[in-house]
């Protein structure tokens, strides 16, 4: 089979290849205390302030491991143990109120300590205090087809869902760091996460 152009493939005939850019994240789940009164202004709406400012994300990965067996000479791959957790690598846009950094901070902070840390009582051990609950936690990736008419301006009704994937029981575990030079003259500020989870569902796990 020749290399065909997935514009002229007719593979694609009745399903168009997916744009890149054409995708929304919705995280639920992502705060910190129980207490609304002990939620920052500035970052209230964990949920929405992430949502928007999204920039892209490293879809999960599926993985297993692969286990040797030699029989009569022969040598045969078998599966193993299915690796199910993975991680999410999500870059976010920064605004001049630097809410991404704070957002992040707030969560990787409610994960890794209780509030004694805060009061200098104690340190990193754990998050009795915060309110936490890591089954509380998912993001959903919900890749889009665009009509025709590729609009800047993401408008729910204009778009059709091509797939719909929840990543459950998620963690930050990380926040990269971000560098600050005097020789980037136009380049804006971003914040890259890295999410773990335990397992991934397809909404839409029909195949067509």
């Amino acid at each position: 089979m020749g290399i065909r152009s997935i514009w002229n493939n007719p593979y694609y005939k009745n399903y168009k290849p997916i744009p890149r850019w054409a995708f929304v994240v919705d995280f639920k789940g992502f705060t910190i205390h129980n207490d609304p009164a002990k939620q920052h202004d500035t970052i209230a709406s964990f949920a929405e302030n992430l949502g928007q400012a999204i920039v892209s994300i490293a879809f999960g990965r599926r993985e297993t491991s692969i286990v040797k067996t030699y029989y009569a000479g022969v040598e045969s791959n078998c599966t193993g143990r299915v690796q199910n957790t993975g991680e999410l690598n999500i870059t976010f846009n920064e605004n001049d109120n630097m809410t991404i950094s704070k957002c992040l901070d707030e969560i990787f902070n409610g994960e890794c300590s209780n509030d004694d840390f805060f009061e200098g009582n104690g340190a990193y051990i754990g998050n009795t205090k915060s309110g936490f609950n890591k089954v509380d936690r998912s993001i959903t990736v919900t890749v889009l087809k665009p009509n025709t008419i590729m609009d800047s301006e993401l408008e729910a009704p204009e778009y059709q869902v091509a797939g719909s994937f929840t990543f459950h029981n998620c963690i930050l575990t990380g926040i990269n760091e971000e560098e600050l030079s005097y020789d980037n003259h136009d380049e804006i500020v971003t914040r890259t996460a890295k999410i773990s989870y335990d397992y991934m569902y397809d909404h839409r796990n029909r195949v067509k």
